[in-house]
């Protein structure tokens, strides 16, 4: 039963849960779960908008969650 989770289990069993995936999509999740994106943001993303050095991404104005009002920069966590 998932209700009687503490947020640390609930972020540990996610975990767990991922490693059984396959990289790509582990990879995805774990993305989408460290920057507190929207599904669509992440997967929207080229290269180009990817600044590993920086650790920056720059979400484009229609994948991201403000509506249309303009490119979103999210600073990446050193685990992203």
């Amino acid at each position: 039963m998932t209700a009687n989770l503490t947020p640390k289990q609930g972020v540990e069993r996610f975990v767990r849960a991922l490693a059984a995936q396959p990289a790509l999509w582990r990879d995805y999740f774990l993305l989408l779960r460290l920057t507190k994106q929207r599904r669509s943001a992440p997967a929207a993303l080229c290269w180009d908008e990817v600044s590993l050095e920086a650790g920056m991404i720059t979400l484009r104005p229609d994948a991201q969650s403000a509506k249309g009002k303009g490119w979103h920069s999210c600073a990446l966590s050193p685990s992203a």
